[in-house]
């Protein structure tokens, strides 16, 4: 099949097919997982479809429950649901460490569901330099409709208010946050169609052990007297982010 491209010619030029699309653009044809914001470097990637749940899993109260689950995904057949406890503050987490330092801007992207009784969906990615913890906390609150940024001097402070995401018809919103391990600040961070800057904020610091990693979490917090679930799918780390 010819291939033809100004300026070469128009002999072979077919009518309904122009050009040739890149590559990363093909990948997203195929199926990739990484079609919000291709920006950055993929290093690491987890869609939920294995059975086997790659991250420590953090619950508390009654019921309160994390699992592999086929009842909805964002892409292919299953996610990764979490299940907060009844009452107060009731949780379901995943975290997972990434142990190779990796200096630069970093990306950590991942889609997930609301439900309307959720009080809150937090991401956070921290890189630990071998002395001290740098985390950067993005929190949705649904029970309040702002989405927050947990700063190590001003503490949680307002991104956006009256900012409400749809929480019908397991709606999968997307969030990225992208922050700089060799500046140890936060850069932006991504929900859906809007983009926020952060390099005006500063990441929490809390002393550490052990050797340099990056850790990526996923909180699910309610204030139900049942419990209640959301979904997690298309969780991407990436680096060399613009």
């Amino acid at each position: 099949m010819v291939h033809t491209l100004p300026p070469w010619t128009s002999k072979w030029r077919m009518a309904t097919i122009f050009g040739q699309i890149d590559q990363g653009e093909l990948a997203a044809r195929l199926g990739s997982i990484n079609t919000f914001d291709r920006r950055g470097d993929t290093i690491w990637m987890d869609d939920f479809e294995s059975s086997t749940l790659k991250w420590r899993m953090g619950d508390f109260g009654v019921d309160a429950d994390v699992k592999i689950s086929a009842d909805t995904a964002m892409m292919g057949d299953s996610c990764c649901k979490l299940t907060a406890g009844k009452g107060a503050n009731g949780l379901a987490s995943i975290t997972r460490y990434i142990h190779p330092k990796i200096l630069g801007k970093i990306g950590f992207e991942f889609s997930f569901t609301v439900n309307d009784d959720t009080k809150t969906v937090q991401g956070s990615i921290y890189h630990f330099d071998g002395t001290t913890e740098y985390t950067s906390l993005v929190t949705y609150n649904h029970s309040t409709s702002k989405l927050q940024y947990t700063d190590n001097d001003a503490g949680t402070v307002d991104l956006a208010v009256g900012y409400t995401l749809e929480d019908l018809l397991d709606t999968f919103h997307t969030m990225k946050i992208v922050i700089d391990s060799s500046t140890k600040k936060p850069v932006r961070v991504m929900v859906d169609e809007n983009s926020y800057d952060l390099s005006a904020y500063t990441a929490k610091e809390n002393a550490g052990a052990g050797g340099e990693r990056i850790q990526l979490a996923i909180t699910h917090i309610s204030d139900h007297a049942a419990v209640k679930s959301i979904y997690v799918d298309n969780v991407i780390l990436t680096q060399n982010e613009i």
